[in-house]
């Protein structure tokens, strides 16, 4: 059997899962909007869509800003969203 990691060795255990960094994919799912919808409604791509639900960080906060504008363009929405909300780890500029 493996001794106990040394400090330090283990990266999961000292930073934070970046895929539990921002509440998007789940309120893009909850809202019944697809990647390919909600990019659509945001004018970005699909693939800035994915990287914001992954929390990479080089999705800016203006690409941040458009993906919450298109959240609140479904016609179908059940509420308001904000920034804050959505991206609660983050600066809004």
């Amino acid at each position: 059997m493996p001794g106990p990691l040394r400090q330090g060795n283990d990266r999961a255990r000292t930073q934070p899962r970046l895929t539990n960094a921002n509440h998007l994919e789940r309120t893009r799912v909850a809202e019944g909007l697809s990647l390919t919808r909600l990019a659509s409604l945001a004018g970005v791509s699909v693939k800035t869509v994915d990287r914001a639900e992954a929390a990479d960080p080089a999705v800016t906060a203006r690409m941040k800003h458009k993906i919450v504008k298109g959240l609140n363009k479904n016609p179908d929405r059940t509420r308001e969203f904000t920034f804050r909300e959505i991206f609660p780890n983050d600066r809004e500029y």
